[in-house]
């Protein structure tokens, strides 16, 4: 037991690593009703006028690079504008880097390229970890780590119950088949019947254990993080004065 929880710790561990995350591109289409690229006009060097990719699933912590003209930071998107023609841009992310292809011409034209987020990968990597062990992804990716360490117990619990209950359902049928006398043999039957029904009901409790892992990873949300530190630098205007700093917030 204590050697099957030292595993699933070490996959808490790699699934994390493994997931925490690669960009990737959930989709890439053209707004055709959106007229950002008229109302909010940027013109190249060439004074062209700038078709508009929005970004949307990054912050500032990604970079682009290619023949960008002008990056806006808008609330929850990334306006990059760029030069009809242009084929490529790259993302970076981290040590990630992604060299993005766009699947069809760049016009004069606004156009959506969504990311998938660290939620989206969260969810995928947790459902992932969870079909091979209960509970792994509860702690790896929904940050609930007594729910994922309830679930991984009960889970195995349930399984080497079972299995102690298989175990010796075999063994008192093969002693009913070697009694010597009747009472004994519907004695040692009847005992190993008990096993039997306890195994069978331990089977229904483990599946019903894993099916409940399963569609938690789905449908339940992440619980924020125990520790979360915010770092925010602002400035304030006081009697024509601008004053600098920084807000420093931990949340334990």
């Amino acid at each position: 037991m204590n050697k099957l929880y030292a595993c699933a710790i070490c996959l808490v561990l790699f699934a994390q690593m493994t997931f925490a995350a690669s960009i990737k591109v959930k989709h890439f289409a053209e707004l055709s009703r959106d007229i950002s690229n008229r109302t909010e006009m940027v013109k190249d060097i060439n004074d062209e006028p700038c078709a508009i990719v929005k970004v949307v699933g990054a912050d500032a912590s990604f970079s682009f690079e290619g023949a960008i003209v002008k990056k806006v930071y808008k609330s929850g998107e990334i306006w990059l504008y760029v030069s009809p023609g242009i084929k490529r841009i790259t993302i970076k992310h981290g040590t990630n880097t992604l060299r993005y292809d766009f699947p069809v011409p760049i016009e004069y034209s606004v156009y959506e390229l969504a990311l998938r987020t660290q939620e989206d990968f969260n969810k995928a990597g947790a459902i992932a970890t969870s079909c091979f062990v209960p509970g792994v992804g509860q702690m790896a990716f929904k940050n609930d780590y007594l729910k994922g360490s309830l679930i991984l117990v009960s889970e195995l619990g349930s399984i080497a119950a079972l299995v102690a209950c298989d175990v010796q359902q075999r063994s008192f049928k093969t002693q009913a088949n070697m009694a010597t006398t009747a009472d004994e043999k519907i004695s040692l039957m009847k005992t190993s019947d008990n096993y039997g029904t306890a195994r069978n009901i331990l089977i229904g409790v483990a599946a019903g254990i894993y099916l409940y892992n399963v569609l938690d990873v789905i449908l339940a949300k992440p619980r924020p993080s125990r520790r979360d530190i915010a770092i925010n630098p602002y400035i304030d205007n006081f009697n024509s004065t601008n004053y600098y700093g920084v807000n420093f917030a931990v949340k334990f």
